[in-house]
């Protein structure tokens, strides 16, 4: 008597459930249909609704990770059914991958039962794979349709940890550029005025490096590839100066009519570290319009050394800075700066700037000031440093310079100028713990404001490009976001006002576990009409090489206030650069088709890495 009127409550409590839930409308209070069919997973009738893992509401999944649900469906209509079809259906939110059918519990192969007959009291076993890739419920729909009844479950899980979509945020094109066997270094991205997108990267071959230069569509498309290549190693250095990717993000430009500049250095020697200063000139449909090595003779001995960083294209000259060998002053490298013609790559003008007598000066990225100037930034000494030059494209001469300390190592990487000629740079805050952080500066050199993104891990957060667009300050690079990737890094966007508010980010994020395990970080940024391109470079590690692509989150950090100790350069020296001569690179270089295996695909095609491999991601995320 008393399991009997414990059988009713219990039909009544799963009756009530279902009511309150409202998502089905199949299922009786013992599991099964009018038609007699009936559903159990671990030993407990399915009815209605189901929370994976094994009904347990408070249960969670980590992103990127799996749950394999057993459900076994039995006949007990007494006679054969045939099942016209089972299939998932998913909520609103809900990706594809997040749920699918599956046959065994670990082999990834696919139910297909539609069409297929149970006979009389026969079961059938299958799997419901639950792979959340969002930090909240994702749920979906079970439908089994048979001529002898059907089911429907409304089936719930949880991802972890909590997160959520970017607002207002629609991934438009995510694809990859590589070869699978070999490493591109993500480098730099800019935009010309129909769309086009043109992308560098450093590429490494079985027996040298070159420097890789593309034009992708307005329908993201490769149009053309080429590579740069010597001898020798070619490379656009990565201003970190450790080769964690290709060159700063003011290492390529365009011009008003779609010309391509990029700069560089090519190895002289065999030893692959004495460099001839490259500057190149690409028209638009990937033919070679001219390109320069500037240095001071034949390239023999170390204190002939020329490596440009980076140039600005957009005015009347094109301007390329970097650092040299102590050629002139005996000693370590001093900042170059130099104007080439556009029209054919004549030398205008070229002076050496020595900040700190005895350590290496470099300059990574140049933009005019609007005023026949230009400002400059990079490291120097054992500080990042920031300058303004006068006269840059006639004789370049030193109107300040600034040091600001940001650790071992620290630099700054990058740098964009708004119209009323403020001064916008990235710091890259280096040492045991990193940090992502940018500033503002104005045309005196005086700081306005520096803010750190927070809610950085570890020693994995490092800007890479600032851009300002649309009267708006850009930021890209790379973020150890707690709970996400703080082995590897994720890449970082965010939209800052120009008093340093921060009104928008959003971070790449792949997942934790060896098939998934990737570096991301943001190296260009290009903003237009709600349009956001975005060039990251991706690399995969040790063990995956199947797994590129992630998903975009709405950013979990906040920005600090960074105090900087900000000081004048004691005694900056301009340096003659006299000798330097400018010669065609055509006797040294060659301008040559990509191999045929690099190609540009859906980043969720490519499966053939040979990990760890390293790949450049072109990604349109249209954002209100």
């Amino acid at each position: 008597m008393r399991l009997a009127v414990w059988g009713m409550r219990v039909a009544v409590l799963a009756a009530f459930v279902l009511f309150m839930g409202c998502e089905t409308t199949a299922g009786g209070d013992d599991g099964t249909t009018a038609g007699g069919l009936e559903l159990v997973s671990s030993a407990k009738p399915v009815v209605g609704a189901w929370f994976v893992p094994m009904n347990a509401s408070n249960n969670s999944i980590a992103l990127f990770s799996e749950q394999r649900e057993p459900f076994t469906l039995t006949n007990k209509t007494g006679a054969a059914v045939t099942i016209k079809s089972m299939a998932l259906s998913l909520n609103d939110g809900v990706v594809s991958e997040e749920w699918s059918l599956q046959k065994y519990d670990i082999k990834a192969l696919p139910l297909e039962v539609d069409g297929s007959s149970l006979a009389a009291g026969g079961t059938l076993d299958f799997y419901v794979r639950f792979y959340p890739v969002l930090g909240a419920e994702r749920k979906a729909i079970l439908k089994i349709d048979t001529d002898g009844g059907a089911l429907e479950i409304a089936l719930t899980g949880r991802g972890a940890p909590e997160s959520a979509w970017p607002a207002g945020t629609t991934v438009t094109s995510e694809k990859v550029l590589g070869a699978p066997t070999t490493t591109e270094l993500a480098g730099a991205l800019a935009v010309d005025a129909t769309g086009n997108q043109y992308v560098t990267a450093n590429v490494d071959f079985s027996t040298n490096k070159a420097i890789l230069v593309t034009k992708v569509n307005v329908d993201h498309q490769l149009e053309w590839a080429k590579v740069f290549d010597g001898s020798y190693a070619d490379v656009a250095r990565d201003p970190g100066q450790n080769g964690e990717t290709g060159g700063s993000s003011g290492s390529l430009g365009l011009d008003a009519e779609g010309n391509a500049y990029f700069s560089g250095g090519v190895s002289g020697t065999a030893s692959n570290n004495i460099f001839y200063g490259a500057v190149s000139r690409v028209a638009p449909d990937g033919s070679l319009a001219w390109s320069k090595l500037l240095g001071f003779g034949p390239i023999k001995m170390a204190n002939q050394n020329i490596e440009f960083y980076g140039l600005d294209a957009s005015g009347s000259e094109v301007l390329a800075v970097g650092t040299t060998g102590g050629t002139i002053t005996a000693e370590a490298g001093v900042v170059i700066v130099s104007a080439f013609d556009k029209a054919d790559g004549t030398l205008k003008a070229a002076k050496g700037f020595d900040l700190h007598t005895g350590f290496t000066d470099r300059a990574y990225v140049v933009r005019p000031d609007g005023q026949g100037g230009a400002y400059l930034c990079g490291f120097g000494g054992s500080a990042g440093m920031l300058m303004r030059v006068k006269d840059v494209a006639t004789n370049p001469t030193l109107d300040w310079a600034k040091e600001i300390p940001l650790g071992t190592g620290g630099n700054l990487n990058s740098l964009d100028v708004d119209t009323d000629g403020n001064v916008y740079v990235g710091l890259d805050f280096r040492g045991a713990l990193t940090s992502l952080g940018f500033a503002k500066f104005g045309p005196d050199g005086q700081l306005a404001w520096a803010k750190s993104y927070s809610g950085n891990s570890g020693d994995k957060n490092n800007v890479q490009v600032v851009r300002v667009y649309e009267g708006k300050l850009w930021v890209g690079g790379r973020i150890g976001t707690p709970n996400f990737d703080g082995q590897m890094g994720d890449g970082l966007v965010a939209r800052v006002a120009f008093d340093g508010t921060l009104e928008y980010s959003a971070f790449h994020y792949s997942g934790k576990g060896p098939d998934e395990l990737a570096e991301h970080r943001v190296k260009g940024i290009f903003f237009n009409q709600g349009k956001l391109n975005i060039a990251s470079q991706v690399y995969t590690g040790s063990m995956n090489g199947v797994r590129y692509n992630g998903y975009w989150y709405a950013g979990q950090g906040t920005l600090g206030a960074v105090t900087l100790d900000i000081k004048d350069v004691p005694a900056p020296t301009e340096v003659p650069l006299d000798k330097a001569v400018a010669e065609d690179a055509a006797a040294t270089v060659q301008w040559k088709d990509a191999p045929a295996s690099l190609v540009l695909q859906d980043a969720k095609a490519k499966h053939d890495g040979k990990a760890p491999d390293s790949d450049v991601m072109l990604t349109t995320l249209a954002v209100q």
